[in-house]
């Protein structure tokens, strides 16, 4: 009777470890992957959605596109705190799901998503996204 248990048992942990090299093999799709665009001012939009994403590890994204680039009137906190020459909200739409990486299923399926990232040129000509501030609007058109 114990020998049945134990034969069960290692049958179920064989099946289970089954699915789970599955995953690890490449068996779901793995998200696209990003392509950072020439022009700099896009290219820096783009890094901050993926840097903004790799902050929170259980999400993925993939086919971004830039929209749009806005330029805005830069506000009395950021000249403070960054003095840029330049401000732009970026408009950027992607794909993004939620996935938990120790599960065995995909996630959530893919959903558009449209969003706005704010860059500023410095004053040595750089392009850095800088943390939403309330000067773009969180979703763009």
């Amino acid at each position: 009777m114990l020998k049945k248990i134990f034969l069960l048992l290692m049958a179920l942990w064989f099946v289970s470890g089954c699915g789970a090299i599955d995953s690890l093999t490449g068996a779901e799709k793995e998200p696209e992957e990003i392509t950072l665009p020439g022009n700099p001012l896009e290219r820096a939009a783009v890094q901050g959605l993926i840097t903004s994403y790799k902050e929170s590890t259980m999400w993925q994204i993939q086919k971004v596109e830039v929209k749009s680039a806005t330029p805005m009137a830069p506000t009395g906190v950021l000249i403070e705190l960054q003095d840029p020459k330049e401000v732009y909200c970026v408009c950027l739409e992607y794909e993004a799901r939620y996935k938990v990486n120790w599960t065995t299923s995909q996630g959530s399926p893919w959903e558009k998503t449209v969003r706005n990232i704010l860059v500023i040129k410095t004053q040595g000509d750089q392009y850095l996204p800088v943390r939403p501030m309330n000067i773009c609007p969180a979703f763009c058109n």
